[in-house]
């Protein structure tokens, strides 16, 4: 099982709140107890970690396979057992948090989405913008390493990273694997070109699927990598030459 195969469920979880607001009632603590529980003993940030895994069909990579809600036990599992981290973060390593700096308890837990300096982007259960580690909401929060007393890198499988950036493109723009692989070359060949040479190899067959459109929700540089470079440089120049 690979990181981007968490990233992808947990990206599908943005916006899913405890209902009501306060109660920690949401589904995500319905699979882990197995009943409805509500109250303020069921908090939910490590538990969305754990439902994460088992519906990616691999539980053995979140605490060996066993359950708990507790990032400070967490934490100190992977320690003892060696996968636990305090730099190079990396997405899909379970990023755990400290508000006031103690590195002996962890309070918030999320999964790392991309890194960019001291800024770490995390998926996170059970958080808002008013509530660091007790909002009911699953977000997306940017935080700095300052705030990050280490994390569980788990064993995940080495993943085919252009396969994997092909496969989230196509996905994008509704187009098949080698429709997509096409379109990218068409993208890679013509990027520094004028518009007249472009026109023959395919710039129309790139607007008509969307595949340029991609890039304007501003994901591209985080998920697609050098290609996603490409995207963005490739829309800038049709919109300018074009006006679209």
């Amino acid at each position: 099982m690979t990181a981007s195969k968490i990233l992808d469920l947990a990206r599908e979880q943005l916006g899913i709140k405890e209902s009501p607001a306060g109660s920690n009632a949401v589904k995500y603590n319905t699979d882990y107890y197995g009943w409805t529980v509500s109250g303020p003993e069921y908090p939910w940030c490590c538990v969305f970690i754990w439902w994460l895994f088992k519906k990616c069909d691999a539980p053995e990579l979140f605490y060996g396979g066993g359950k708990t809600a507790s990032c400070t036990t967490l934490m100190n599992y992977y320690k003892k057992n060696g996968l636990f981290i305090t730099s190079d973060y990396k997405p899909g390593d379970l990023a755990l948090f400290n508000w006031q700096g103690d590195k002996a308890i962890a309070q918030h837990i999320g999964v790392v989405e991309c890194v960019d300096g001291n800024a770490v982007t995390t998926i996170e259960g059970n958080t808002s913008v008013d509530s660091d580690d007790n909002g009911g909401s699953v977000m997306r929060r940017q935080r700095n390493t300052s705030v990050i007393i280490g994390a569980v890198r788990p064993a995940y499988e080495e993943e085919d990273e252009m396969a994997n950036i092909i496969e989230r493109i196509a996905d994008a723009a509704g187009l098949s694997a080698n429709e997509t692989i096409k379109a990218l070359g068409v993208l890679a060949k013509f990027a520094n070109t004028e518009e007249a040479d472009w026109e023959e190899d395919g710039v129309d067959y790139l607007i008509d699927t969307q595949l340029i459109n991609t890039v304007r929700d501003g994901r591209e540089l985080v998920e697609f990598g050098e290609l996603g470079v490409i995207l963005k440089r490739f829309m800038d120049k049709i919109i300018n030459q074009r006006g679209i």
